[in-house]
């Protein structure tokens, strides 16, 4: 489907065009049924369980924190330069250490600045696993032990289940011993639902690999395109240089105030959809008027936003 219009109506009625047989097979083999792949009535409630994090009240009780980690990132980002004067640095790695650290915090408390090898080691192999899940998407490959691309997913999910382990332990002793957090995060709500040890890895699975991967991708993507165009570089640094005078710590107000900045990072998603195509399936004929397209029942769609976005 390459029409804006019968894109806009597949993604937004779900009843009509539930998730294609992908989620399930490619993306459910890493994620399981988390938020990702998950549908119907499910996909609702895991919305209501995970939505209320990600709003904008919730978002700024976390904002000094945030600032603090990015902080952090950015000093040793610094220190990298200054110790390798003209070299090029991995801004990709910079930003996907930022984006884990945010995102462990942010999801169970973890603070992965104490923990430089296990963030490390955990952004090399979720990167891989998530090209690997990508490829299996977009090629339609099996997911056979014996491939390189499952092998590289499962290695991703021995390291992401470590990690899992390790913050369902922390979080249990909290627990035990009465410890109470300033902010609820997304660990507390999966407590709260009772959920099993499997539907917890699921949704703890999806939220920092999904998360946090296509979090540093998209952020690297727009370092490079500002540093392909110098004009909108210089553009974007005055309208924040003008906005903040001199002050460093970010607000959510600062956020929606910075509407180059805003225009930026759209087009960033143009150039470079972080995810290139999803897929639908219709289970009934469906008759989209404003198209004059007619979908029959039982057709697998894909929708290919790279492409789209290009035309």
């Amino acid at each position: 489907v390459m029409d804006p219009i019968v894109a806009r109506r597949v993604l937004s009625d779900s009843k009509a065009f539930p998730k294609g047989s992908d989620y399930t097979h490619s993306f459910g083999y890493v994620f399981g049924k988390g938020l990702v792949t998950s549908n119907g009535e499910q996909h609702k409630k895991d919305r209501a369980i995970f939505g209320k994090f990600f709003v904008r009240g919730n978002i700024t009780k976390w904002a000094g924190i945030f600032n603090q980690i990015a902080d952090v990132a950015i000093d040793d980002l610094e220190a990298v330069l200054k110790a390798s004067p003209g070299k090029p640095a991995n801004i990709e790695k910079f930003f996907a250490v930022c984006a884990l650290r945010l995102f462990m915090k942010f999801c169970t408390g973890a603070d992965y600045r104490t923990m430089p090898d296990r963030e490390q080691t955990i952004c090399k192999v979720v990167s891989k696993g998530s090209n690997a899940t990508g490829n299996v998407v977009i090629f339609g490959l099996p997911t056979w032990s014996f491939l390189p691309t499952t092998k590289k997913m499962d290695i991703a999910l021995r390291e992401v289940r470590k990690e899992f382990t390790m913050a369902l332990s922390k979080r249990r002793e909290d627990n035990a011993n009465g410890v109470i957090r300033d902010i609820e995060d997304c660990l507390d709500a999966m407590f709260q639902e009772n959920m099993n040890e499997k539907e917890m890895f699921d949704h703890f699975t999806t939220l920092i690999c999904a998360g946090h991967d296509t979090s540093a991708y998209f952020s690297s993507y727009l370092i490079f395109l500002l540093a392909k165009h110098q004009d909108v570089q210089d553009k974007l640094r005055a309208e924040v240089q003008n906005h903040f005078k001199g002050r460093t710590e970010v607000t959510p107000d600062d956020i929606t105030e910075l509407t180059y900045l805003a225009k930026v990072m759209q087009e960033t998603l143009r150039y470079y959809a972080i995810i290139p195509g999803v897929t639908r399936k219709c289970t009934e004929e469906t008759y989209i008027k404003e198209a004059g397209v007619v979908i029959p029942a039982g057709v697998e769609i894909y929708i290919p936003m790279s492409i789209m976005n290009r035309d």
